[in-house]
Formats: C-alpha cells, structure tokens, sequence
C-alpha cells in the first residue's frame, strides 16, 4: 500500500514538473515574441524616427506637452553623429507642419568649432549678440526673408530665423537658446536644421 502511494506521488511530482516547463516555455516563447516585434526599434533606438509631434495627444496643459515632444525631438537629431546625418535625418520631416503656438527647435548645424552667429537682425546691418553650438538647440519664433543672404554660394537664400535668446549683446560668447528667453536674436537659415517639423514657421 505505502508503495502504491509513493508511486503515485512520483508520478503526480513528475505530472507537475511537466505542466510548470510547458508553462515556463510558453512564458519564453511570449518574450522572445516580444523581442521579435521590438528588434527594429530597439537597433534603431539611437535615431530619430518619423513620428511628428503633429501627432501627439494632447490633453491637460498643451502647450506642455507640445514642448516636451519638440525637447525630445531636437534631442534626438543632436545626437545624429555628422552634420549630413543631421540634415538627413531632418530631412525625414519634409512637408511637416510646426504645430502648436511655438517656439519651435532647429538644431545648429554651423561649423563645430566657431559656432552659429547669432544676430541681433537678419539684415546686413545686424551685429552679433552671441553664439550657438554645434548640435545646441535653438528655438524659432517666425522666420523672414530679409534680402540679406551671407552665404551665396549654398540654396538656401536670405532666409533667416527668429529665435528666443538670453542676451541682447553685442558679443560672441557661446549661449543656450530656451523657450522662455526674454530676448530675441537671429540666425541664418542655412547653418539650422528643423527638428520634427519642415522649417515653414509664420512669417515675421
């Protein structure tokens, strides 16, 4: 008797040792599924995708969460490892509106070692005020075609960006342009890349 019920035991061991591995394969195969669906975003993880901020849902504060999808956005252009691979990847948003009341972000694509001008106007008559990083962030209010085109030989003509700026200058030290910068300078449009929108800003 105490045998027939230790070969029970061993059978019922064994009969639940078999359901705990089916379900731990189950468990497995669900996250490899998973990792199957994930793979091209995650090998993509350090690349700016398509997504428009155009897209984002909005409720509470709006203009909130407006500005955090365009942070995110121009973070990730920034972190492209070339200016031709910021324009690229830039490029990926053509036709796509800036939505929201702004500012909106374009990325400094100027030479890595003197920086982006920035100016008190657009005009030829404008003096600089200060200076923006390669890859910084600047954030565009409008945009203007001023007549003035400092770098002839490139298609981008006299177009130029009003940004928010923390100083009035003159001066050509390096600053960090915010959203909530009391000040305002000007940048040209050919050395600036538009980060998750197309650059068609309200005219000034």
């Amino acid at each position: 008797m105490t045998g027939d019920l230790d070969d029970k035991s061993h059978r019922l061991a064994v009969k639940g040792l078999r359901i705990d591995m089916s379900a731990r394969r189950w468990a497995i195969a669900g996250v490899l599924v998973g990792a199957v669906a994930l793979g091209p975003a995650l090998l993509a993880g350090g690349e700016a995708d398509s997504h428009s901020c155009s897209d984002t849902s909005v409720s509470g504060d709006g203009n909130q969460v407006q500005l955090t999808c365009w942070t995110e956005q121009a973070d990730d252009l920034a972190r492209a490892d070339s200016k031709q691979e910021i324009l690229d990847r830039a490029g990926k948003f053509a036709g796509t509106a800036p939505t929201g009341p702004g500012p909106w972000p374009l990325v400094v694509v100027a030479d890595a070692t003197l920086g982006l001008k920035v100016r008190s106007s657009g005009y030829a008559d404008g003096v600089q005020i200060g200076s923006a990083a390669f890859r910084s962030s600047v954030w565009a209010t409008c945009r203007a075609d001023t007549g003035f085109d400092p770098e002839p030989g490139d298609s981008t003509g006299a177009l130029w960006y009003r940004i928010t700026w923390p100083t009035t200058g003159p001066g050509t030290e390096f600053g960090n342009s915010s959203p909530s910068d009391p000040h305002q300078g000007w940048v040209y449009g050919g050395l600036v890349a538009p980060a998750g929108h197309d650059g068609n800003l309200p005219t000034c």
